[in-house]
């Protein structure tokens, strides 16, 4: 905690708890971290917990601090999700965000497995009114393709 404390007071990062308005529980977190003000772009994160998923919070938390990261000057938010992580990336979709493509074996695994991830972009432009959620696919040969 006092990591994210001092990371948010240098302008490193911003964490935000993601509450339920019916319940007033805590149903998860976002975060932008990595933010570089000199490129003027930042890392999105999110957890949201089990009994909270499928409820549209990672895409709308998403939006929610992509325009308040776009108020305050950045340019770009940028998210990497792995491949099979079909959850993340239909919310990432919904938020707006556009793929980008896909980094092979990126991210090794403590059991040393590597882990493709497909990059997904967002820039002030894409905060249009939402849209209908698209999907994205992963065809054989490792490309992401989105579809309406």
């Amino acid at each position: 905690m006092q990591e994210a404390r001092r990371r948010n007071a240098a302008g490193e990062a911003w964490d935000w708890a993601i509450i339920d308005a019916e319940s007033g529980l805590l149903a998860g977190r976002r975060a932008l971290k990595d933010i570089c003000w000199e490129k003027r772009r930042a890392v999105a994160t999110t957890w949201v917990a089990p009994s909270f998923r499928g409820r549209r919070f990672a895409g709308r938390s998403l939006r929610l601090a992509a325009a308040h990261a776009f108020q305050c000057g950045l340019v770009r938010v940028h998210a990497e999700v792995e491949t099979d992580n079909h959850a993340s990336i239909r919310s990432v979709l919904a938020a707006g965000m556009r793929h980008e493509g896909t980094l092979r074996a990126w991210y090794v695994t403590q059991d040393g497995e590597p882990l493709d991830l497909h990059v997904f972009g967002l820039l002030p432009g894409d905060l249009r009114p939402q849209q209908p959620a698209r999907t994205c696919v992963t065809r054989p040969d490792g490309q992401a393709v989105a579809r309406d």
